[in-house]
């Protein structure tokens, strides 16, 4: 049986190349445009849908990486 709940997850994978324009970018950056196109171009989801929680997940790459 499925536990009905009012969120869910999205994963959207933001494919890039050392140096690139989106390696550049500021952590939150790409975090930023990927909400903006999919509330204001896609329409997909509204804004006010967005929960925090980024940091975490971030804070792990870096320690990841050794950054």
């Amino acid at each position: 049986m499925f536990h009905v709940t009012s969120t869910c997850r999205l994963s959207p994978t933001i494919f890039c190349s050392f140096g690139n324009v989106i390696w550049q970018l500021a952590d939150d950056e790409p975090v930023e445009r990927t909400v903006t196109h999919m509330t204001d171009d896609l329409k997909f989801i509204l804004g006010l849908d967005m929960l925090a929680g980024f940091e975490e997940p971030l804070q792990v790459g870096r320690e990841f990486i050794g950054a």
